[in-house]
């Protein structure tokens, strides 16, 4: 017997991945608002040898950063999360605000 799904599993899509593992992603999507993403910078440690520029996702492995690393991961975070909003409010239904619709998620 062959299982169909319904109308509403279709409707619903994942959220773009952009290379990241659902751990990373998950992490990303979590730093909103900006002040968020700030908390988390300053939360981890200071590389001071500066041993060269680290992405966002080594950042996230690591817990090291820099100065050139956080503005880097700052703006991946802050990036990533208006492109969910704006996914998020495409389908957004007739009289309810943005705000609820990233705060539910």
């Amino acid at each position: 017997m062959t299982r169909t799904r319904s109308r509403r599993d279709r409707s619903v899509s994942r959220p773009p991945a952009y290379g990241l593992t659902r751990r990373e992603a998950r992490r990303l999507r979590a730093l909103h608002p900006a002040w968020r993403i700030q908390r988390f910078l300053d939360g981890l440690a200071y590389d001071v040898a500066a041993s060269g520029c680290r992405s966002p996702r080594r950042v996230l492995a690591e817990g090291r950063v820099q100065c050139m690393d956080g503005a880097l991961f700052a703006a991946a975070a802050a990036g990533l999360s208006a492109v969910l909003f704006r996914t998020a409010t495409a389908a957004q239904p007739a009289g309810v605000e943005p705000e609820e619709i990233s705060e539910a998620a």
